[in-house]
Parts: C-alpha cells; structure tokens; sequence
C-alpha cells in the first residue's frame, strides 16, 4: 500500500465524486458529510447490510489496498477481500468465521485495510443473535493484524475508545442513508509504524 498522505486520499474522492460536498481536510483530519439513499449493496434485504454507494465511495479512498478484510461481514457477496464473521443465523457468508475479539488467532494475512461495522446497539445484537462487541478489543485486535501504516474504516454510531499509541484517527464522515434512518459516523484510523 502506498503511504499516500489523508489529504491524497481526499482529493482522490473529490475528483471521483465532483458533484457532491467535498471531504476536507484541516490539519491532517479529514471531515465530510454523506447523504447516500439507495438500495443495500448487492440488492439484499439483509438486516444491517451496507449501502450500494457506501463501498463504491469509501473505495475510493483507498485504491491501493491490496489486502481488504471485511469484520462483521454479515452477507457481503464475495469479491478481492477476505470476509470474516460469525453466523449464527446461517444467511450470513463469511470467508473466515470468527470472533473479531479474538481476529488475532485466526486472520491468516496481515492487510491494508480494514472495513469494520459492528452491531451498534443491544436492539441490533439481539437481531443478529450475537452478544455486544467489546469494541476497544476489537481495535487492539485490529492493530494487532493490520500492517503498519495501514487503515480501519470504523462505521458506528459512536467512537470507539482507541490508542493514540497505536492509532491515528485521521477522519470522521458523518453518513445517514436516508430519512428515518440513525446517523452514523465513518472514522478512517491509521495504524501508526
């Protein structure tokens, strides 16, 4: 992966999405805004499944990433990444399933990237049948397996607690799909070398 700094990354996406509010960047930060609407990625009616323009756009930030692990993988259709989850339910189709508590045991690579979107709330653990995550833990395990100078796109309604031994936060993209739905943040975090 290229060590291309945040604001490359952010002229990468204006320059891909002219037409819309631009990301910006002050002082190494990144902010922005998404309104993004649409159908879920791939067409599926799965329960917390990402939006079609998510990807596209947060793909666009990082086209150097060789390695791309998917956490909470839920029913993402295969592709160049490696999705890791549990499926207790049976509609989910993990690469690898896994604890994302415990990545560190059982990840077989040690990638670029890391797309990350846990269960945000008790309402949404009960719905996928699986108990809150521990998310300081899963950053720790996220560090523990990323390559340094790497990245983990942490989408949530909160920020998680992090290290700012281990991790650089490096932006925070407000995103809502549509009305009626819950905000959420997308935080792009750099592993530090």
């Amino acid at each position: 992966m290229k060590p291309y700094p945040i604001e490359h990354r952010a002229s990468l996406y204006n320059t891909a999405y002219p037409h819309l509010a631009p990301l910006l960047v002050h002082k190494g930060f990144t902010i922005g805004f998404w309104f993004l609407g649409g159908g879920r990625h791939g067409g599926t009616s799965f329960y917390g499944a990402y939006s079609a323009e998510y990807l596209k756009r947060i793909a666009t930030l990082f086209p150097d990433a060789a390695k791309i692990v998917h956490l909470f993988a839920g029913n993402m259709p295969p592709g160049d990444y490696i999705r890791v989850g549990i499926d207790p339910t049976g509609t989910g189709t993990p690469d690898i399933e896994g604890d994302a508590e415990h990545l560190s045991s059982f990840l077989p690579v040690h990638p670029d990237l890391i797309y990350a979107d846990p269960p945000y709330s008790v309402e949404d653990s009960e719905h996928y049948q699986k108990a809150m995550v521990n998310r300081p833990k899963v950053l720790s395990e996220c560090a523990a397996v990323l390559r340094p100078g790497g990245w983990l796109v942490w989408l949530d309604q909160a920020l998680p607690v992090f290290s700012n031994d281990v991790w650089k936060w490096r932006g925070c993209i407000s995103y809502i799909r549509s009305t009626g739905n819950r905000f959420r943040c997308v935080n792009l975090f750099q592993r530090l070398l």
